[in-house]
């Protein structure tokens, strides 16, 4: 799927501008009222076998999980996870 400027995601978040893309993933500013966050958008890729797209949303789940038991100055505050337009979607 192809992310875009102004695409409005779950729970009321709005893609703002493009921070990075890797193999996996991509890195958003997003925002909803005043509040601005990252969000991580993992690609689901149909070349993918269902066992690789499972293993890869596992990694993330456990990633945010991780992130969330952090509590350390200057690191980004996990807010939670959810999916989006059929896409697993990470605010941070």
């Amino acid at each position: 799927m192809v992310w875009s400027i102004g695409q409005k995601l779950s729970h009321g978040w709005i893609l703002e501008r493009p921070l990075g893309k890797g193999g996996l993933s991509e890195l958003w500013t997003v925002r909803r009222g005043d509040a601005v966050a990252v969000v991580k958008i993992f690609h689901r890729d149909s070349q993918w076998s269902s066992a690789e797209t499972e293993e890869c949303q596992l990694y993330f789940q456990n990633e945010a999980r991780w992130l969330a038991e952090l509590q350390y100055p200057g690191l980004v505050r996990g807010l939670g996870t959810s999916e989006g337009l059929g896409q697993p979607l990470r605010p941070f």
